[in-house]
């Protein structure tokens, strides 16, 4: 890791990037809702109907992008949550662990709160402990869990983590 890495909002130039580490992250598995690669359409036109604030961000090092983030507004069709965001980090899976989460999670933090949001979740499978430990030590707790269902027409289906940051 140098000292040239930054974390900025991302562009439409950023998209191949973001799709490429997406669509790495779905043939994992266990990580995202996904179960089929993304094309570019799919992150453009999420980026095209974000609201102000809205993002994808991502995080470059020497012109390189090494991962992404996301920070959406948590919708309800109630609208009961109007202060609430969810957030998502992704990298390049080789680099997990190498301490790029960290500074891509700081820069998301540090929009929410410009952005005025109060609480901040993030819903993550229960299998992924990594993901709910990196979220603990920017003091996420778990307030809930949920049954996500992948595919309606089978019998498929996973426990998911919802953990909560009050953002001050």
């Amino acid at each position: 890791m140098t000292n040239n890495i930054t974390a900025r909002k991302a562009t439409l130039d950023d998209v191949d990037a973001i799709v490429e580490i997406y669509n790495e992250s779905i043939s994992a598995g266990g990580i995202t809702w996904e179960r089929e690669c993304i094309k570019n359409g799919y992150v453009i036109c999420k980026m095209v109907r974000f609201h102000k604030h809205e993002s994808y961000f991502v995080l470059v090092e020497d012109d390189e992008i090494l991962g992404w983030g996301s920070i959406e507004k948590h919708y309800d069709y109630r609208d009961k949550y109007p202060d609430c965001c969810e957030t998502a980090v992704m990298l390049h899976h080789n680099l997990i662990g190498h301490g790029y989460g960290k500074h891509l999670q700081q820069a998301l933090l540090e929009h929410c709160r410009a952005w005025h949001y109060q609480h901040a979740i993030v819903k993550i499978f229960d299998t992924n402990t990594s993901s709910i430990a990196f979220h603990r030590k920017f003091n996420y707790e778990v307030v809930g869990k949920e049954w996500a269902m992948n595919d309606l027409t089978s019998d498929s289906s996973q426990m998911t983590v919802i953990m909560h940051l009050a953002l001050k």
